[in-house]
């Protein structure tokens, strides 16, 4: 299921096999409003930095603030495990949401297509 919603948030694919590879190490969870799955976001601890990634809300369900309870509840629980340091990436739109959660935009990451 997780495999089927993301591609609906960001238009590409990461596979049921790399979620398998990978699952003991990453969290992936899979978000819900009552009994419908609305969307998707990944935790990635290390040391006492999470990276939080992901973070993806389907598009009858955005604008509702899903995406903004979804970080809140992350971050209280990253910081109930000691954690200090929380990272992202951010799409455009997604990042007046984290910064009124109080991240800050360190650098931009720019993504290229071989045609």
């Amino acid at each position: 299921l997780w495999e089927e919603l993301y591609p609906k948030s960001f238009g590409y694919v990461i596979s049921a096999r790399t979620v398998a590879a990978t699952m003991n190490a990453i969290d992936y969870f899979i978000i819900y409003h009552g009994q419908f799955p609305i969307g998707t976001v990944i935790s990635f601890k290390t040391n006492s930095v999470v990276g939080i990634h992901g973070l993806g809300i389907l598009p009858p369900y955005r604008k509702q603030g899903f995406a903004r309870e979804v970080m809140q509840e992350l971050l209280n629980k990253a910081a109930e495990a000691h954690m200090h340091l929380a990272t992202l990436q951010a799409s455009a739109m997604g990042k007046m949401i984290y910064k009124d959660l109080g991240f800050s935009e360190d650098f931009l990451v720019r993504n290229y297509t071989i045609l």
